[in-house]
């Protein structure tokens, strides 16, 4: 499994990671306990995207060159605004799909699982990141379903474990999502480059 072999290589890279995003969100909580309610709301929205960003950012480098990654590829603001509209209309697409009898709800966040690694690595904007992510997809919805249902018993567990568990859970999920990512976004160039290709006439 390349989410647990690539967790083995740097284990601390990664439990750090989990550690600086969970700290994070911590000191986030409380701050918005004393917030008036509206500016904490803006305050999570914006601290939590630069949290996302910048763990998914991490580990896109970390599964390219995962001897250069560093904490220090956590921070990655650029995408700010293309990750929190994109991930915003996602939330929101999901949930009116779940309320149609769940099933399209969870087809759905599947459709767009790939749409926040596009935004974060390509900076797309919302529209052409959703449909990119349905193209790289298409085909793989049970795939990515099992790989989904595999990560949230794993997580499961490892809450279970008093919650420890879960600095290795939770890293080796994102690495599986990742490695995902890159498996359909090369099969897609793979498949274009074979559209394209012109055909090769042997020489007489």
């Amino acid at each position: 499994m390349f989410g647990w072999k690539t967790f083995k290589a740097r284990p601390w890279l990664f439990v750090g990671s989990i550690i600086i995003y969970a700290a994070a969100q911590f000191v986030l909580g409380a701050l918005e306990q004393v917030l008036p309610e509206f500016l904490a709301v803006i305050v999570s929205l914006a601290v939590g995207t630069l949290l996302a960003v910048g763990l998914m950012s991490l580990y896109l480098k970390a599964h390219d060159d995962l001897a250069g990654a560093s904490i220090k590829d956590m921070w990655n603001p650029k995408p700010f605004w293309q990750y929190l509209v994109t991930s915003v209309l996602i939330a929101i697409i999901v949930i009116l799909g779940l309320l149609l009898l769940i099933v399209p709800g969870i087809l759905l966040a599947l459709a767009f699982s790939m749409a926040p690694y596009l935004v974060i690595e390509k900076r797309m904007w919302t529209m052409s990141a959703l449909k990119e992510s349905w193209r790289l997809t298409k085909g793989s919805w049970w795939k990515l379903f099992l790989l989904g249902l595999t990560m949230a018993v794993m997580n499961f567990i490892g809450a279970f474990l008093l919650l420890i568990g879960l600095l290795v859970t939770v890293p080796i999920s994102i690495l599986a999502m990742v490695h995902a990512y890159r498996v359909l976004a090369g099969r897609s160039v793979a498949e274009e480059v074979a559209v394209v290709a012109p055909e090769v006439v042997p020489a007489a």
